[in-house]
């Protein structure tokens, strides 16, 4: 049984309850651990991110809560940080989400999951109309990141499907993605299966896709489930489903992060 959640926001970023309502909730709900990962900050849009001078702030936050309420359960400060984040002491920090919220093109940095709208007009203004060249540079920014920062948990792999005009079957769409998978299976970094999308009725199914999870499994991949949370209620959403998930898939167990470092669970 999951009983912990590591890719959390709040009122740090762009949550909406405190960290402290968090973990008040993650008790309620039998947690043995919850870590949060508020956004790192990204000089060209400010408006989801951490402060430029709040890091400090934040981490004094978590601490207080780590003292408060120890012995209860574990509490874990991490940061979602971005591949073009303006962040670069990694060390401060438990564990590090990596992700990738942009594509950058001809100077311009394009959202990926700010709507569908925005993202359509990066894959025609920035690569003729072609999803999968698209896809290529999502993912060549993913690669990039983990071989620059080294980061612990890859953030919503394929966060660029979100909106559907990435063509998932294309055969050059397969190979990046896949490529992209087993650069990180070697690496021995995990990646988490993030249940967001499901929680805001984008998908029927977490990050990422099944021929994904299938295929990094093959390749010797761990995983860990989260719910990219930015609220409380929402800490566990989809857990159980996503556990018969991966056990059709062939995954036996996930891994979760405790104050004395990683263990093995079955799920």
């Amino acid at each position: 049984m999951v009983k912990s959640n590591y890719h959390t926001h709040t009122l740090f970023s762009d949550g909406i309850d405190s960290a402290e309502e968090i973990v008040k909730k993650a008790i309620e709900k039998n947690f043995l651990a919850i870590g949060y990962s508020d956004h790192s900050y990204t000089w060209f849009d400010s408006d989801y991110c951490m402060k430029k001078n709040g890091i400090n702030d934040y981490i004094s936050k978590i601490s207080e809560l780590k003292k408060c309420y120890k012995g209860k359960i574990d509490v874990l400060c991490g940061i979602e940080l971005d591949y073009y984040s303006d962040e670069t002491d990694a060390s401060i920090f438990d564990y590090v989400i990596g992700s990738v919220h942009y594509v950058r093109k001809d100077g311009i940095y394009y959202p990926v999951d700010n709507s569908r709208d925005e993202q359509i007009k990066c894959i025609n203004e920035g690569f003729g109309g072609d999803s999968s060249m698209y896809a290529a540079a999502y993912y060549e920014n993913l690669c990039s990141h983990l071989n620059t920062n080294s980061f612990d948990i890859v953030g919503h792999f394929d966060l660029l499907t979100i909106f559907g005009a990435v063509d998932e079957e294309n055969p050059k769409y397969i190979k990046s993605a896949l490529e992209t998978a087993d650069y990180i299976a070697e690496r021995g970094t995990v990646m988490e299966v993030n249940t967001g999308p499901v929680f805001k009725k984008r998908k029927k199914h977490p990050y990422p896709s099944y021929f994904i999870l299938k295929y990094f499994l093959e390749k010797g991949g761990q995983v860990m489930i989260n719910s990219d949370s930015h609220n409380a209620e929402s800490l566990d959403f989809y857990f159980e489903e996503t556990c018969v998930l991966l056990k059709g898939i062939g995954y036996k167990s996930a891994v979760r992060l405790r104050k004395d470092g990683w263990e093995t669970y079955a799920i």
